[in-house]
């Protein structure tokens, strides 16, 4: 780590345990989470933030269309929006910021003297993180889980999908997709056409 930037091993480390999760070698997404959240210890905070700005800037002309429909679908409605990921917080701001989501939560990892330390603070928004995450939101806001949406993209949602009344399975993998149907969750296919 030199000047608090991220090492070009700690960068390489972090993609080699990537690359072993996209190969099926490990099967564990939270392990890889963990063990890339790691590689960031010594990363200057602000250039994290930095980053992941510049990240969600240039990845959000690839926000699925249907995604932006149902966005301003919920927002006509006068439904509380909320985004929930377990994308690193500044990236998940980004996208919110970008999107005109007021309510946001991602992965917030520990910082000391302005440096990143790796470990997840507070409530990791993964699996059952994000129910529990979601129960504050409904009960600060008052509203019932069963006049909720959720839409998740990945196995590990789940349990989100199963705590509120209206959930949806978006473009989910043949394993997601098969332990969806068996929970009566409502899959759709989203494209990636832009419309930004």
């Amino acid at each position: 780590m030199r000047g608090g930037a991220l090492s070009k091993r700690a960068a390489v480390k972090a993609l080699f345990f990537y690359m072993l999760y996209r190969c099926g070698l490990i099967r564990n997404g939270h392990i890889l989470r963990k063990r890339a959240y790691l590689c960031m210890a010594g990363l200057r905070v602000e250039d994290c933030e930095r980053i992941c700005n510049q990240y969600a800037d240039a990845r959000v002309a690839h926000v699925f269309k249907e995604a932006q429909y149902t966005i301003r679908w919920h927002r006509d409605q006068g439904h509380i929006l909320v985004l929930l990921s377990s994308s690193l917080d500044p990236v998940v701001n980004g996208f919110a910021r970008h999107l005109g989501i007021s309510h946001c939560r991602g992965t917030e990892i520990a910082s000391a003297d302005g440096m990143l330390t790796g470990m997840i603070s507070g409530v990791d928004p993964w699996g059952s993180g994000k129910v529990a995450i979601a129960a504050a939101i409904c009960q600060i806001h008052s509203v019932s889980p069963m006049s909720c949406y959720a839409y998740a993209d990945h196995w590990s949602d789940l349990p989100l999908l199963q705590f509120v009344g209206h959930p949806m399975a978006i473009n989910p993998d043949r394993n997601f997709k098969n332990t969806a149907a068996r929970a009566g969750i409502p899959v759709a296919i989203w494209s990636l056409e832009k419309t930004f």
